[in-house]
């Protein structure tokens, strides 16, 4: 317990550190607007329209259902619900994807001092893991990838337990997590993927995990036959692979590869303590350790104060932000969450809509950008032409789009109507 009070006290301390406190309630959209915007767009429309959880929506009309296909929505939901009780408030979004990641952390640091049964390395890893410049950055924001590390982590946990005491509980445990983490993203798959081959192995007679339960009969029933499993591995082992070759590998789908030097670490930490205790116990190691987790607590601040910079570029225009003004001010226009707009130039799906709380469409619907294409979208619905760029009031090819102004906010965002 004591343990647990003290690494609890440490990742306060991180928190405050890495200055979470002071974006608790900035706007999401200011990084990975595509991939937040598609989720917070989920979330407002759970909230908005009568909280179907088998219906998620999003605010782009691009498909004629306004349906959405998506991971696992049950994060999305419980923001909703917390919506109905507290309002719409940018840091719920937040919290709900960081309280998985620290319930994670707490798991690994238990983790850890289990396996090698050093209280610094038990602080040191999980704390090094939080560092590390993507998951700073993103720890603190609505993407998948990290509840759903946190969710591995927890995983890993259960397993450990399962390892220590027998029990097949703790199995059924990890198993839950791991179907938690791979829900939310598919490339938790990473983590559980180790794990399974271990056990693979094992239950084919490769190796002999030391000290581990044997695997019973229901674990069998429960992991599947002989003849099934490869079958099962190689087909997720070419899934993995497709995936990776479709999305390129962007930053945030590789954040579960910082499970192969967790468990690194943790494995190196076990043998020591099981053949160099001498070494473990070292004033030289500890000094050591200490300094790599200073570096790396100082690492990940700098790359969060370079990430929050104000100088960094927005994929959308700087004025949504001020959405309770905008909004505000599409609301005297009778513009509302069910009115249909096209708003450009937004190249994302549903970043600015989101942001401005209305339906419609964006730039990334329109090919090629001219008047003609804005014209079809009015015959499919859509009411006014917002710009949210003033540059765009000089192309040519959308002018005849601009035959009916409206108004205008801060000489920033220029409505025109559409309706004939």
């Amino acid at each position: 317990m004591r343990h647990t009070i003290i690494f609890t006290l440490l990742l306060g301390i991180l928190f405050w550190y890495f200055d979470y406190v002071s974006i608790y309630e900035q706007p999401l959209l200011s990084f990975h607007p595509a991939e937040q915007a598609d989720r917070a767009s989920i979330t407002l429309n759970y909230y908005q329209n009568g909280m179907n959880f088998w219906n998620p929506e999003v605010h782009n009309l691009s498909d004629e259902t306004n349906n959405v296909i998506a991971e696992f929505t049950g994060m999305h939901y419980l923001t909703a619900v917390l919506f109905k009780y507290f309002g719409v408030q940018e840091g719920i979004f937040r919290m709900m994807g960081f309280l998985p990641f620290v319930l994670g952390l707490l798991a690994l640091f238990k983790f850890v001092l289990q396996f090698t049964k050093d209280d610094l390395l038990s602080f040191a890893i999980p704390i090094l893991l939080w560092s590390s410049p993507i998951i700073a950055r993103w720890a603190f924001e609505f993407l998948p990838s990290i509840p759903a590390l946190g969710f591995a982590l927890l995983g890993f946990y259960a397993m450990g337990r399962y390892y220590q005491k027998a029990r097949i509980i703790w199995l059924y445990w990890s198993c839950l997590w791991w179907l938690l983490a791979v829900l939310l993203d598919i490339f938790s798959l990473v983590s559980f993927g180790v794990v399974f081959i271990a056990f693979l192995l094992e239950i084919t007679g490769v190796i002999r995990l030391k000290a581990a339960p044997a695997i019973g009969r229901k674990e069998r029933l429960f992991l599947g036959w002989k003849a099934v499993i490869p079958i099962v591995l190689t087909t997720i082992l070419l899934s993995v692979w497709g995936m990776m070759a479709t999305f390129h590998l962007q930053k945030y789908m590789i954040i579960h590869l910082a499970i192969l030097p967790i468990l690194a670490l943790t494995a190196l930490g076990r043998y020591l303590n099981s053949h160099h205790p001498q070494i473990l116990a070292s004033w030289w190691l500890k000094i050591l350790i200490v300094a790599l987790v200073a570096t790396g607590a100082r690492y990940g601040y700098q790359s969060m104060k370079m990430r929050y910079a104000p100088t960094q570029p927005s994929a959308v225009s700087p004025i949504l932000f001020d959405t309770s003004e905008v909004r505000a001010f599409l609301s005297k226009l009778n513009i509302n969450k069910d009115t249909k707009v096209v708003s450009i130039p937004d190249e994302t799906m549903n970043a600015s809509l989101y942001l401005m709380n209305v339906k419609g469409w964006t730039k990334a619907n329109i090919a090629p950008l001219d008047a003609e294409q804005i014209t079809k979208l009015s015959n499919e619905g859509a009411d006014y032409l917002i710009i949210t760029d003033a540059e765009y009031l000089n192309n040519d090819l959308l002018k005849p789009a601009f035959q009916k102004p409206i108004a205008n906010y801060r000489h920033q965002i220029f409505v025109f109507d559409l309706t004939e």
